[in-house]
């Protein structure tokens, strides 16, 4: 992923030596916070759900065949034994794709490589999802949808639009936003009452325990979910037809494999400004005291939370992965200052007693 260089003026900054300002600080190597998942899956109750005896009066605008696929949708999500969340999920996706009709069409359109789009079904799933029949069949293409989505990481602590465009790849992030609350109202009322979803559900959940944001003895808190997947440091040369310059990172990476994954204060501290370039990318600037200053950025202008004047505590669930700007995926970029010198971000974190991935 190439990140944008902001803070950095000339690729020739030499990085301040990590163990450095650690003795600067005077600070020690303390022992960290376990990095479970920030949230369970969610309640997975016990129902039965009827495609064939379902309500003859409309629900949410849906009725009839749509019910019944509706139906066949979470009777497929209990028999993975998947959590409520999920199925009330996977009922809005197929609203916001068909309907919750079972087309036999597409969009006419073509994918980037050329191929023709044969987007199909409920989920307008394409010819890699499986076979046509499959991908006809109400339950069968159900099951493939619930199938990428259980490899969705943390995807208890996502907007359900976020999870829905993390299996579909819509490029639009909000596109299930619009169906998630008539989904709840569908589901619950197909389940008998049995489930109770969020109809304004927007992916918080605790992230007290045992989790990634919790916050250690010292106040310190893990910024995200995912691994360090791109170190801070010198990336060799970047070449573009203008020719080749040295490529320092001037943050650490931590990936996402979709985006809406929950992004944390690293600590406590106020938010002194939004971040703007040229390049679409957005995030904020938190001062989080004692001489840190920390940069967040590829956020979605919706993901994120806070605003300058806020104060926020470590741990505090301020936004959401995107991949905004000079990004190539969902992930977030983390630039620390200690007195207005760049450092590296993971092992600064490391150093103040926070366990990373």
């Amino acid at each position: 992923m190439s990140d944008n260089k902001s803070w950095v003026t000339t690729t020739a900054f030499v990085a301040v030596p990590v163990l450095g300002f650690f003795s600067l600080l005077g600070v020690a190597l303390l022992g960290g916070a376990s990095n479970a998942n920030a949230c369970e899956p969610g309640t997975t109750s016990s129902f039965t759900v009827d495609p064939e005896n379902v309500p003859t009066e409309p629900i949410a605008g849906f009725g009839g065949e749509q019910l019944k696929n509706a139906a066949i949708i979470m009777t497929a999500g209990q028999d993975m034994n998947l959590p409520d969340r999920d199925l009330g999920i996977a009922v809005m996706v197929a609203m916001g794709e068909s309907s919750l009709k079972v087309l036999p069409y597409g969009d006419d359109a073509e994918n980037p490589d050329g191929t023709p789009n044969t987007s199909i079904g409920l989920f307008q799933q394409q010819h890699w999802w499986g076979t046509e029949e499959e991908r006809m069949d109400a339950y069968d293409s159900s099951i493939i949808f619930y199938e990428a989505l259980e490899e969705v990481t943390g995807r208890a602590s996502m907007e359900p639009t976020a999870v829905g465009n993390a299996v579909q790849g819509n490029l639009d992030p909000q596109h299930y936003a619009s169906s998630w609350a008539p989904a709840v109202e569908v589901a619950e009322a197909l389940s008998g009452g049995m489930i109770a979803l969020d109809p304004a559900d927007n992916g918080e959940c605790s992230t007290t325990g045992d989790t990634p944001g919790d916050v250690t003895p010292g106040g310190w808190s893990a910024p995200t979910l995912g691994p360090v997947t791109s170190p801070y440091g010198d990336r060799g040369n970047l070449c573009t037809p203008a020719g080749c310059v040295p490529d320092f990172h001037t943050g650490s990476d931590w990936g996402s494999e979709a985006c809406g994954a929950p992004i944390w204060a690293i600590r406590d501290g106020v938010v002194t400004k939004q971040y703007h370039d040229s390049a679409g990318g957005r995030g904020v600037y938190v001062d989080h005291g004692e001489g840190v200053e920390a940069m967040y950025i590829h956020m979605y202008d919706s993901g994120i939370f806070v605003k300058p004047g806020d104060q926020v505590t470590a741990g505090q669930h301020i936004a959401e992965t995107g991949n905004t700007g000079f990004s190539s995926g969902c992930h977030l970029h983390l630039e620390i200052r200690v007195d207005g010198e760049l450092v590296d971000a993971a092992a600064f974190l490391i150093a103040m007693g926070v366990e990373l991935p």
